[in-house]
């Protein structure tokens, strides 16, 4: 077998027995050296498992293990696919899927998905709004926004009326 030093399997290879003693020397970060008695010990080691009698787990381990693996902070992550959720009507020919909302700030995310012309009329925001045009392009006032646009309104604020010409999806976090 012929190894690439830089291989990142060689250590995997060699721990499997795999290389033959030539290439274990070119293997970065292993100890040619020590590996015969490595393998005396690991052979010591599967020796006396062999030796140790069968045992069953004890009632309710595996049910315990997942009790701790839930409590976990990556247990918290919700995801929502694509198909999912539901996209509830806002204006004529805007649509507004609810993605997350927090019921302790008030604040959400959501998506508002606009069909060709049309028109969210003029508005004050109370608190600060952040929209990310995903697809699309619309026209806010003066200023016409495209798919990689960002915009802030902040509390206080009068949004003019805004109009899509083509359609749009936009992210919205308030």
């Amino acid at each position: 077998m012929t190894t690439d030093p830089s291989n990142e399997m060689l250590p995997i290879l060699d721990r499997l027995g795999a290389l033959d003693p030539a290439e274990r020397v070119e293997v970065p970060g292993t100890r040619p050296d020590r590996a015969e008695p490595a393998r005396a010990e690991e052979e010591l080691t599967l020796g006396l498992a062999s030796l140790a009698p069968g045992a069953e787990p004890p009632q309710g381990l595996f049910a315990a293990i997942e009790a701790e693996i839930d409590a976990l902070p990556q247990a918290h992550i919700e995801t929502l696919r694509a198909d999912e959720g539901e996209w509830t009507k806002r204006y004529d020919k805007v649509w507004k899927k609810l993605l997350s909302a927090d019921k302790e700030s008030g604040r959400s995310i959501y998506l508002l998905r606009c069909e060709p012309d049309a028109v969210i009329p003029a508005h004050a925001h109370d608190h600060l709004e952040q929209a990310f045009v995903i697809e699309g392009e619309l026209r806010v006032g003066g200023s016409l926004l495209k798919a990689g646009d960002f915009q802030i309104a902040r509390p206080g604020s009068i949004h003019p009326e805004i109009r899509t010409p083509t359609g749009c999806l936009i992210l919205v976090h308030v």
